[in-house]
């Protein structure tokens, strides 16, 4: 249970002050951020953003602490405003499998992949990378190890991860620093979806500019922007 964060521009210098005012927005959601009904208030288990700039990732964050407080999200806001990066990928935590650590928060990051993932998936023990690991950072190893367009691999595993029907939302970002793809999927078979809210928490809002694209769980509130809320079991791809 996370909240996502995406932003991908076409003109850095222009929208780095709207990227500013977003991760501010997505910072206070650690606290005040939408959670299923009946589950306690705040994204606080972690967080993290990987940052690019022509196409290559030039900074990466993780941090167990929550992000509201954390002052090292200050750094993160200055350096953003420093480097006016023309893709961000960002991610806070609400634990729900796997140890709080600063190896389970999100993004993960493979050379430029980037990856990160809102829900739970039912992954066999034998799989867990090691004692402690989450299904979202179990996930992303076997992305990146099984070899070949890792964005094509990744619509392969949400296919599994449907038909097998063992998870609450297998919603997604994928980023490689030239493309980004967005996906919701929440599960609504899935025996606590209607009493726990699945389709007023698992969301995903896409926030346009002239310039600039947003993606993210909740709706931003960008000057002179459009929001569109996305259709459960859709993708939508950003490519710069």
């Amino acid at each position: 249970m996370c909240r996502l964060f995406s932003y991908s521009t076409q003109s850095p210098k222009t929208d780095t002050p709207n990227l500013i005012e977003g991760l501010k927005q997505f910072r206070g959601w650690a606290k005040t951020g939408t959670v299923p009904i009946g589950i306690e208030a705040g994204h606080r288990d972690g967080w993290g953003a990987v940052i690019y700039k022509d196409g290559a990732c030039i900074l990466y964050v993780r941090s167990v602490s929550s992000a509201d407080d954390d002052t090292q999200f200050d750094v993160l806001l200055e350096s953003v405003e420093r480097i006016q990066p023309d893709a961000v990928i960002a991610h806070l935590r609400k634990a729900s499998v796997g140890i709080v650590s600063a190896d389970n928060a999100h993004p993960f990051l493979f050379d430029s992949l980037s990856f990160c993932h809102n829900g739970s998936v039912t992954v066999d023990a034998n799989r867990l990378i090691c004692d402690g690991a989450s299904d979202s950072r179990t996930i992303f190893h076997e992305l990146v190890t099984a070899g070949g367009n890792p964005f094509e691999q990744l619509k392969k595993v949400s296919a599994d991860v449907r038909a097998k029907g063992q998870y609450t939302s297998f919603t997604t970002l994928l980023c490689d620093g030239s493309k980004i793809a967005a996906s919701l999927d929440y599960n609504p078979e899935h025996p606590l979806a209607a009493e726990r809210g699945f389709d007023t928490y698992y969301t995903l809002v896409e926030t346009a500019t002239a310039t600039a694209r947003f993606v993210a769980s909740q709706a931003l509130v960008i000057p002179e922007a459009k929001n569109t809320v996305i259709k459960n079991r859709s993708t939508i791809e950003i490519i710069k």
